[in-house]
């Protein structure tokens, strides 16, 4: 099996991170990616992405809940 490029690897980043890739292709990108530093940056910078989304969505998931509960208590 030939390994994958940058190029190839950074198109699957996205599915290989929500798992959505067949065991086969999530062994070749993580194969490459623990071959390249540049790739793993590129990697760890989309969970941080995910991460901040997930953090400002329950944040504002929160604040609405709030919201919620004042109305209820002015009804």
């Amino acid at each position: 099996m030939k390994p994958l490029s940058c190029v190839a690897t950074r198109r699957r980043l996205s599915a290989f991170l929500d798992g959505e890739l067949p065991v086969a292709g999530q062994v070749e990108v993580d194969g490459h990616l623990r071959r390249c530093p540049a790739c793993a940056d590129e990697l760890a910078v989309m969970r941080g992405v995910g991460d901040m989304l997930r953090a400002r969505s329950a944040a504002a998931a929160a604040n609405s809940a709030c919201d919620l509960d004042d109305l209820e208590r002015t009804s």
